[in-house]
């Protein structure tokens, strides 16, 4: 649907999902290519030399925001070795840092010089763990980006509306347990929620969870949760979310 009025972002998401392979299976440069290439690719202006190539990635707000954005959330991955990388992530590097880091690291890891003194080896994998993992952020982000008329509220009714015509839809019965300030006793209420789909999965349960707990705060801002249980049609159990700060108590219509 979201490709209808253009092109879907294949090239994103082939890169992206390139990359998240290979760091899943160890080979760190390999995931650390692909992210560049897509970075490149997406903002990169054309460039190629140093610093023409610097000039453009820091130029563009988008890139700069999801570098930005990498850096608060940064967390070092698992068996990271010493690196140029994670010294840089641990010392609260700028945008400018980082986007010049992963242009130099760029130079290092997209050519093969056996000559040189600190050449690169795919015997020596770990030792890109944690540039792979920065460069894996930003690339998620951009392919987030490329995504983003997926998530239209006017596709989503679209989806919602031609699932029920194809006969895909779900009920879901939602069971509330919560109190209000001045009571002792803990108040019941139901909630039926419809959504696309023929079978209950993980992802319907997730998102029936969230907009439950959207759909209380927004109608009972006052309301203590004691524990939200949800069930489909035929009162099969899908989840429960309980409230160990709520005692149990009486339980009464409200």
């Amino acid at each position: 649907m979201a490709a209808e009025e253009g092109e879907a972002p294949t090239f994103e998401a082939s890169l992206a999902q390139l990359a998240r392979e290979n760091n899943a299976q160890g080979r760190y440069i390999d995931c650390f290519r692909y992210c560049f290439l897509l970075i490149e690719a997406i903002f990169g202006e054309g460039k190629f030399k140093k610093k023409q190539l610097e000039d453009a990635l820091k130029g563009s707000e988008d890139f700069v925001a999801m570098v930005a954005g990498a850096i608060a959330a940064w967390q070092l991955p698992n068996n990271s070795q010493d690196s140029a990388t994670k010294s840089l992530m641990e010392g609260s590097p700028s945008t400018d840092d980082v986007i010049e880091h992963l242009v130099e690291r760029r130079g290092h890891y997209f050519h093969a010089n056996l000559k040189k003194a600190s050449s690169w080896s795919a015997k020596h994998q770990d030792e890109a763990n944690a540039l792979a993992w920065l460069a894996l952020q930003i690339s998620q982000a951009i392919a987030a980006r490329s995504a983003d008329k997926m998530f239209e509220d006017e596709l989503a009714k679209r989806h919602f509306q031609e699932a029920g015509e194809m006969g895909a839809h779900l009920m879901v019965k939602i069971e509330y347990l919560f109190r209000v300030p001045e009571d002792e006793f803990i108040r019941k209420r139901q909630l039926n929620v419809q959504v696309p789909g023929t079978k209950p999965t993980t992802r319907i349960a997730t998102g029936c969870v969230k907009q439950a707990l959207e759909h209380f705060e927004k109608t009972i801002p006052v309301g203590r949760i004691h524990s939200v249980n949800g069930r489909d049609i035929n009162g099969n159990d899908l989840f429960t979310v309980r409230i160990h700060t709520e005692v149990d108590g009486k339980i009464v219509e409200g």
